[in-house]
């Protein structure tokens, strides 16, 4: 009667305790990995927190080390050093354990060495210390002598395969994880990675999303930047968009989310909106130099259709001097450059002498940059070109005589009105002499300028003033 009444009772404790797993295991996003990130993954900070003494684990680290043959003693301690996320310790220990016991016949092996969960745990270690294709043909080893719905190992197989690129088969094993053990939240994320590396958005919002919560309290910036853009490459626009404004800060990803965000603004006829995220993104630090340039380049578009061609331009600009080949910088220059400074031009060419006088007057500061330049008379006496003299202030306060030909036809320029230039320089003592043209210059006067102090500024740089002048 009594042992009836125990079993009774031993039964139903068993049984409130599996409803309580198969509750906790219904929402991953309330329940704590089962296996971590890789260690080379996580902060220093974290990495630090865990490599703090443990006397219990010192003293077993010390009898392991004294019973160096004894592989119960390094079970052990390679036990406590897995569950205390030393992995690489734990790796070792492992190792050392498995080459004993496979020294020894199968009859002498202890019977309390669980040889099986020995190799699991060492390939587990080994996918923490990010020793892959290690960690690989142990587990794999593993399973193949028994195949068994085992999460640690088939998690482990999963994350193998993620870092090994094999992302079909990741899903594969991942999949199985997360339908026999759901509160194993690390194989939400690295199945969902996975779908992302295949590009099959929709599963990868599918899975991840899931998880968001986890990933937010977490500070898991990856896993929110990719359900993101998963979001958005599967047409759900909106919830992409709240994402990736909650990464601008964010100095890693920040720059990347700024694009993305700005993007669908723009897509969407939100320019003001867009140039904000894409500013937003620029003041970010360190970034790529290609993220840099994609930043710059999409701004200006978003200039463009603003209405602001003078900024548009300035900054296609910035991107052609660093890379002149990237995306159509040079089409888009060549398409808004002259339609940006189509009044300039007018003036330039064509205008009175105080237009011209004030366009020239705002257009050397820009040529010349931090160098101080005093102008000190303009003469547009001729019908073709307009000279003005004036100094400029070196680095060492000494002042430069210089002599400026500006020539308001759209002839080419030849080297007889070079001559005639350098004539005007000599009678007016300038040491250097500058000729400003919308057209082009002939190939004489790059010979005749070879041991002379002059600077030919052609048309593209003549341009790239006029479009920054308001």
């Amino acid at each position: 009667m009594f042992a009836a009444a125990f079993i009774i009772i031993l039964v139903l404790l068993l049984a409130t305790f599996l409803i309580f797993k198969i509750k906790k295991g219904k929402n991953p996003q309330n329940s704590s990995s089962n296996a971590e990130k890789p260690e080379a993954e996580q902060s220093g900070d974290a990495k630090e927190k865990k490599k703090k003494n443990d006397p219990i684990l010192e003293s077993l680290r010390k009898h392991a080390a004294k019973h160096s043959s004894n592989p119960v003693a390094l079970q052990q301690y390679a036990t406590a050093c897995f569950e205390a996320k030393h992995y690489q310790e734990a790796f070792d220990a492992y190792t050392s354990v498995i080459n004993l016991t496979d020294r020894m016949d199968a009859a002498h092996v202890p019977s309390n060495i669980d040889v099986r969960r020995c190799r699991i745990r060492k390939g587990l270690s080994a996918v923490h210390i990010r020793k892959y294709d290690e960690a690989f043909n142990v587990i794999s080893g593993v399973f193949a002598a028994k195949k068994e719905l085992d999460g640690e190992l088939l998690w482990g197989l999963g994350v193998c395969e993620y870092y090994r690129k094999k992302y079909d088969r990741a899903v594969h094993y991942l999949t199985f994880v997360i339908k026999g053990f759901p509160d194993n939240v690390e194989a939400y994320r690295y199945l969902g990675m996975s779908y992302y590396k295949m590009n099959r958005f929709t599963e990868t919002a599918n899975i991840l999303q899931q998880i968001l919560g986890w990933a937010t309290k977490n500070d898991d910036k990856e896993l929110i930047f990719v359900l993101a853009d998963a979001y958005y490459h599967s047409g759900k626009k909106d919830q992409a968009l709240k994402l990736f404004r909650y990464l601008r800060s964010d100095p890693t990803y920040g720059p990347s989310a700024c694009l993305a965000s700005g993007n669908i603004n723009a897509e969407e006829n939100r320019y003001p909106l867009a140039i904000a995220d894409f500013e937003t993104g620029l003041s970010h630090a360190n970034m790529r130099t290609e993220l840099m340039l994609d930043l710059k380049y999409s701004l200006a578009q978003a200039h463009v259709a603003n209405k602001d061609l003078r900024k548009a331009m300035e900054l296609f600009q910035q991107v052609r001097a660093v890379n002149p080949s990237f995306k159509a910088v040079s089409q888009e220059i060549q398409k808004y450059g002259e339609k940006a400074a189509s009044a300039h031009i007018i003036t330039f060419l064509k205008g009175t002498v105080p237009e011209f006088t004030i366009l020239v007057r705002n257009l050397l500061p820009l040529y010349f940059g931090k160098v101080k330049v005093k102008i000190d008379n303009i003469i547009t006496e001729s019908s073709t070109y307009a000279d003005v003299t004036g100094t400029v202030r070196k680095n060492n306060h000494e002042e430069e005589m210089i002599q400026i030909r500006f020539y308001r036809t759209e002839a080419t320029v030849s080297e007889k009105d070079l001559r005639d230039l350098y004539q005007k320089m000599k009678t007016n003592h300038a040491e250097r002499g500058y000729c400003f043209t919308l057209s082009t210059f002939s190939p004489e006067c790059y010979e005749f300028i070879e041991h002379r102090l002059i600077d030919l500024c052609g048309k593209d740089i003549l341009m790239g003033l006029l479009v920054k002048i308001p």
